[in-house]
């Protein structure tokens, strides 16, 4: 059987080198269905058969998106699927799958189908014929630091006006550098779409390069004329 083959390919790798999060997410689904398939499952193991379609398909979720979880403050998966192109509705299996009833056995087939279909147009397909590295183009929609840079500015203002204030608007100050990571990861996700990944390559050089160009941009927003430093005639 051809799954057969390929599972037996994909796990003789991964045992001798570590594999990428999206390799790996394809084992535990050609798994469950390879079982699935060879196996006249009675009703008494129809409720352990759920359970690993469950296990396959949040693995698949969490094997894409945990990569991207690498600031110091954790980003909604919501957020981090929409920006990979993942489906919300698996995101949203993912979580009744762990917090709530297993989903049915036919929604579990179909959802690992589709994760499937998904692995093979968003990491196969582009693996073996990647597009090439192209400059981050003009026209691109980067999310705006300004409105961040100005809030930081206005809060030092008055810290430096005003020393008491530095204690009680902590919290505040807190929260301008969290949506500042914020952004640099979302600039990163956003660049990281340009090369043609989708946010699941594992290469280094990708994320490299996508690091890269974020600080790049965070550096032209703080020294352009106004940025992080104020105006002044003196």
């Amino acid at each position: 059987m051809a799954i057969q083959f390929y599972l037996e390919q994909l796990c003789a790798w991964r045992s001798n080198t570590t594999i990428p999060h999206a390799l790996e997410a394809t084992i535990s689904l050609l798994s469950v269905i390879l079982d699935d398939n060879s196996t006249d499952a009675p009703s008494s193991n129809m409720f352990s058969l759920r359970q690993a379609y469950a296990l396959a398909v949040v693995r698949f979720v969490n094997n894409l998106v945990d990569p991207l979880q690498q600031g110091t403050f954790a980003r909604p998966i919501t957020s981090i699927a929409a920006q990979i192109g993942l489906p919300a509705w698996f995101v949203e299996l993912r979580h009744q799958s762990t917090h709530e009833e297993l989903p049915s056995l036919v929604v579990l087939r179909e959802a690992a189908k589709q994760a499937l279909a998904w692995l093979l147009r968003n990491y196969f397909i582009p693996t073996i014929h990647p597009t090439p590295s192209v400059e981050v183009q003009p026209t691109m929609v980067l999310p705006s630091f300004a409105p961040l840079l100005q809030e930081y500015k206005a809060l030092m203002k008055l810290q430096a006006n005003d020393s008491s204030l530095i204690h009680r608007q902590r919290d505040n100050l807190n929260r301008i550098l969290r949506n500042m990571e914020r952004w640099i990861n979302e600039t990163k996700l956003a660049l990281r779409g340009s090369f043609g990944f989708q946010g699941i390559d594992e290469g280094n050089n990708v994320e490299e390069q996508s690091e890269g160009l974020a600080l790049d941009y965070l550096c032209d927003n703080m020294l352009v004329k106004g940025g992080l430093f104020r105006v002044s005639k003196k």
